[in-house]
């Protein structure tokens, strides 16, 4: 099963969740994911779909796992394990990255025989999510109604047309959706989990007009966590868990200024950043600014944020400048060097801080060839722009390559990541031993709270800022011996 754009927008539309993690590129580029993740709900339907295969059935009860994210465009594999009992069939989705687990699937089912007379109020939702209510959530009655002008696309998207089971059913997933991405726990919403008990011993009404009742969701902020309970039309039961998940992390200039105590290393000296408006990157163009350093930097979607750091830098009086390029490009690269050349005319520090989204992934849950296309994609963003600025570096330039201290200590679900450090490493040892007057540093920071580590729940380890991070780095740097050109520090 493979998820597109446009299931996701027909979804988006049918269920009125618009939850920016799910539909909002730039959005959802400043978070751990790096891009849009599918609707857990979404999933479940079109799970549902595969499985039934037309097939009409009424749901007894439906028990959803999202264990791992799923994104658009990547080959996932669907298991069914099926059983029966006297009373009711029960099955097991499984819905698989190589051979880990994503998402399960767990529900129980009769033919469906009478159809259901539910029947929807006009339901049209604000499309701002909520932030979250830290205080909870308690209401009586919450009417709800899907997007009819959606639902006409549903089955040609989702392989699954809406009268294959109860309207109340399907109204009931579609609700959980939009709940948990726009109320409670709303825009910084990541969906866990939910188990939903239907009553099937209760013939609904012609007309009878669907609603959710007794809605109750409660906060723990010790793990960030919200649980919300509730009743509803030919619903007993339903119990949806949900992580709130951090804001966006930038260190201000005010924190960085504390950090760098008035130091001026870098005075007049021309540099460039790459990866620079986001991160570690956007600490370090912002560091080296109050050092009084001309730094360029570039960036490849993240415009809006790399205006914000141009201006949050001119207000401290610093000079920067920057560019949209893809350093995967050779185009793009000949074009910074361009940029180089007439802002600066040499280049007196080159800092390869650019990375490609760190997902955490098993060995086993990537095919060689995404392995081998992530240390490949890695390693580029450092060459090519390497090949072509490399001749405007200044006798006794520094190279410095951000790396990770996971390259020397890898941890379970990083080999990706590790290899791709490594491989980046091995090139400024053996550039090194080319570029006799040039000096060349590699830089293993600690894991720190960026874009990329801001965990959905509380963080697996601790995590520094990057302001301190970066004070630390400029520590060391005061104290390195250059009596070789190559020179490794870990923070």
């Amino acid at each position: 099963m493979k998820f597109e754009s446009e299931q996701l927008r027909i979804f988006r539309d049918l269920s009125q969740d618009w939850n920016p993690l799910h539909s909002d590129p730039d959005y959802s580029k400043r978070t751990q994911f790096g891009q849009p993740v599918v609707f857990g709900m979404a999933a479940v339907l079109f799970a549902l779909g595969q499985w039934a295969k037309g097939r009409r059935f009424r749901l007894l009860s439906i028990h959803g796992e999202f264990l791992k994210p799923l994104f658009q465009g990547i080959n996932y594999r669907l298991e069914a394990a099926e059983s029966s009992t006297a009373e009711h069939q029960e099955v097991v989705l499984s819905v698989l990255k190589g051979t880990v687990l994503q998402s399960k699937i767990v529900f129980s089912w009769i033919d469906r025989q009478a159809k259901d007379g539910s029947s929807f109020a006009t339901f049209r939702a604000d499309r701002q999510a909520n932030a979250l209510n830290s205080t909870g959530y308690i209401m009586d009655r919450f009417p709800y109604s899907p997007d009819f002008e959606a639902l006409r696309c549903f089955e040609q998207a989702f392989q699954f047309r809406p009268d294959q089971i109860p309207s109340s059913q399907l109204a009931t997933l579609l609700w959980a959706s939009y709940f948990t991405g726009m109320v409670f726990p709303g825009r910084q919403a990541f969906f866990s989990s939910f188990d939903i008990k239907f009553r099937l011993s209760i013939v609904l009404p012609t007309h009878t007009p669907f609603q959710m009742t007794k809605i109750e969701g409660v906060f723990d902020d010790r793990v960030n966590r919200t649980v919300t309970t509730a009743e509803g039309t030919g619903i007993e039961s339903l119990t949806i868990t949900a992580f709130n998940r951090p804001e966006p992390v930038t260190d201000s200039m005010d924190e960085i200024a504390a950090r760098i105590k008035g130091r001026r290393d870098w005075a007049e000296k021309n540099v460039f950043v790459t990866g620079g408006s986001r991160g570690f990157g956007a600490a370090l163009v912002k560091g080296l600014t109050l050092q009084g350093a001309n730094v360029g930097f570039n960036y490849l979607s993240s415009e809006g944020n790399a205006v914000e750091v141009d201006r949050e830098i001119s207000h401290y009086g610093g000079n920067s400048w920057s560019i949209r390029a893809d350093l995967g490009d050779d185009t793009d690269c000949r074009r910074i060097k361009e940029h180089l050349t007439k802002e600066f005319s040499s280049l007196d520090l080159l800092i390869h801080n650019a990375s490609p989204v760190i997902g955490a992934k098993s060995f086993t849950e990537q095919t060689p060839d995404e392995l081998i296309e992530f240390v490949s994609y890695s390693t580029n963003l450092i060459s090519r722009l390497t090949f072509y600025s490399i001749s405007i570096m200044k006798p006794g330039g520094l190279m410095m390559l951000i790396s990770s201290a996971y390259a020397k200590h890898p941890e379970p679900q990083f080999a990706h990541y590790a290899a791709a450090k490594g491989a980046a490493e091995g090139l400024m040892r053996g550039l090194a031993k080319e570029y006799r007057k040039l000096r060349f540093l590699v830089v293993r920071p600690p894991r720190m709270l960026t874009d990329q580590t801001n965990d959905v729940a509380f963080p697996r380890k601790p995590s520094q800022s990057t302001s301190e991070v970066l004070g630390n780095l400029f520590d060391h740097l005061q104290l390195l011996s250059w009596d070789e050109n190559f020179q490794e520090v870990d923070l």
